[in-house]
Protein backbone atom coordinates (compact mmCIF):
# COMPACT_ATOMS: atom_id res chain seq x y z
CA UNK A 1 0.00 0.00 0.00
CA UNK A 2 1.23 3.32 -0.85
CA UNK A 3 1.42 6.16 1.46
CA UNK A 4 0.56 4.67 4.61
CA UNK A 5 1.30 6.89 7.56
CA UNK A 6 3.23 4.86 10.32
CA UNK A 7 1.56 6.36 13.57
CA UNK A 8 3.42 5.15 17.32
CA UNK A 9 0.93 2.64 17.40
CA UNK A 10 1.82 0.55 14.53
CA UNK A 11 5.35 1.55 14.83
CA UNK A 12 5.67 -0.12 18.20
CA UNK A 13 3.77 -3.55 16.54
CA UNK A 14 6.54 -3.74 13.95
CA UNK A 15 9.13 -3.65 16.94
CA UNK A 16 7.19 -6.19 19.23
CA UNK A 17 6.72 -8.67 16.02
CA UNK A 18 10.58 -8.19 14.95
CA UNK A 19 11.59 -8.78 18.45
CA UNK A 20 9.01 -11.85 18.94
CA UNK A 21 11.36 -12.96 15.67
CA UNK A 22 8.61 -12.67 12.90
CA UNK A 23 10.11 -12.33 9.59
CA UNK A 24 10.15 -8.68 7.91
CA UNK A 25 8.46 -10.40 5.18
CA UNK A 26 5.53 -11.27 7.75
CA UNK A 27 5.11 -8.20 9.20
CA UNK A 28 5.05 -6.12 6.50
CA UNK A 29 2.66 -8.47 4.17
CA UNK A 30 0.15 -8.38 7.55
CA UNK A 31 0.54 -5.09 7.58
CA UNK A 32 -0.02 -3.91 4.30
CA UNK A 33 3.56 -2.01 4.41
CA UNK A 34 6.24 -2.37 2.12
CA UNK A 35 9.54 -4.17 3.66
CA UNK A 36 11.72 -1.25 3.08
CA UNK A 37 9.59 0.73 5.77
CA UNK A 38 9.32 -2.52 8.04
CA UNK A 39 13.10 -2.96 7.82
CA UNK A 40 13.80 1.17 8.72
CA UNK A 41 11.66 0.23 11.92
CA UNK A 42 12.77 -2.91 12.61
CA UNK A 43 16.39 -0.86 12.94
CA UNK A 44 15.20 1.10 15.11
CA UNK A 45 17.20 4.22 14.99
CA UNK A 46 14.25 5.67 13.19
CA UNK A 47 11.13 6.59 15.38
CA UNK A 48 7.67 7.92 13.41
CA UNK A 49 7.03 10.93 15.55
CA UNK A 50 10.79 12.52 15.05
CA UNK A 51 10.86 14.58 11.80
CA UNK A 52 14.18 15.72 10.60
CA UNK A 53 15.43 19.30 10.85
CA UNK A 54 14.41 21.06 7.53
CA UNK A 55 17.67 22.39 6.31
CA UNK A 56 17.33 23.45 2.81
CA UNK A 57 18.69 27.34 2.21
CA UNK A 58 15.85 28.63 -0.08
CA UNK A 59 17.74 32.37 -0.29
CA UNK A 60 19.01 32.30 -3.65
CA UNK A 61 18.65 35.88 -3.49
CA UNK A 62 22.11 37.02 -2.77
CA UNK A 63 23.46 40.96 -1.26
CA UNK A 64 24.46 41.22 -5.26
CA UNK A 65 21.05 40.28 -6.34
CA UNK A 66 19.71 42.56 -3.50
CA UNK A 67 21.80 45.64 -4.86
CA UNK A 68 20.81 45.14 -8.14
CA UNK A 69 17.08 45.63 -7.54
CA UNK A 70 17.40 48.15 -5.21
CA UNK A 71 19.65 50.40 -8.40
CA UNK A 72 17.22 49.40 -10.21
CA UNK A 73 14.57 51.27 -7.96
CA UNK A 74 16.75 54.13 -7.73
CA UNK A 75 17.05 54.58 -11.44
CA UNK A 76 13.52 54.55 -11.45
CA UNK A 77 13.32 57.43 -9.10
CA UNK A 78 16.64 59.29 -11.30
CA UNK A 79 14.49 59.60 -13.81
CA UNK A 80 11.66 60.31 -12.10
CA UNK A 81 9.19 57.54 -13.87
CA UNK A 82 5.55 57.63 -13.94
CA UNK A 83 4.87 54.73 -16.04
CA UNK A 84 7.64 52.14 -16.69
CA UNK A 85 8.75 51.59 -13.85
CA UNK A 86 10.54 48.49 -13.15
CA UNK A 87 8.15 45.59 -12.18
CA UNK A 88 9.38 42.21 -10.67
CA UNK A 89 9.08 41.07 -14.42
CA UNK A 90 11.64 43.13 -15.71
CA UNK A 91 13.81 42.89 -13.03
CA UNK A 92 13.69 39.12 -13.42
CA UNK A 93 14.61 39.67 -16.90
CA UNK A 94 16.99 41.87 -16.56
CA UNK A 95 18.86 39.23 -13.69
CA UNK A 96 18.46 36.18 -16.05
CA UNK A 97 20.39 38.52 -19.12
CA UNK A 98 22.88 40.47 -17.37
CA UNK A 99 23.61 38.17 -13.92
CA UNK A 100 22.99 34.97 -15.47
CA UNK A 101 20.41 34.41 -12.57
CA UNK A 102 19.34 31.05 -12.44
CA UNK A 103 16.28 31.42 -9.63
CA UNK A 104 12.82 31.79 -9.85
CA UNK A 105 10.71 34.33 -10.72
CA UNK A 106 8.73 34.14 -7.49
CA UNK A 107 11.51 34.37 -5.73
CA UNK A 108 12.66 37.53 -7.23
CA UNK A 109 8.92 38.37 -6.71
CA UNK A 110 8.97 38.22 -2.99
CA UNK A 111 12.75 39.79 -2.60
CA UNK A 112 11.15 42.83 -4.78
CA UNK A 113 8.29 43.10 -2.38
CA UNK A 114 9.91 42.72 0.59
CA UNK A 115 12.36 45.59 -0.77
CA UNK A 116 9.95 47.88 -1.89
CA UNK A 117 8.01 47.60 1.72
CA UNK A 118 11.49 48.37 3.52
CA UNK A 119 12.05 51.37 1.06
CA UNK A 120 8.55 53.02 1.47
CA UNK A 121 6.99 54.59 4.63
CA UNK A 122 3.55 53.37 5.42
CA UNK A 123 1.12 56.24 5.00
CA UNK A 124 -0.59 55.98 8.30
CA UNK A 125 2.76 57.44 9.59
CA UNK A 126 1.99 61.11 8.59
CA UNK A 127 3.45 63.25 10.76
CA UNK A 128 1.00 66.46 11.38
CA UNK A 129 2.53 69.87 11.28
Amino acid sequence: MKGVIIEVDMYSAIRTRFIDGESIRSIAKSLNISRPTVTKYCEGSTHPDVRKVYQRQPDVITDAIKSFILSCFKEDEQENLKKKKHTAKRIYDRLISERDFNGSYSTVRTAVRKLKAERTVPPQSSIPL
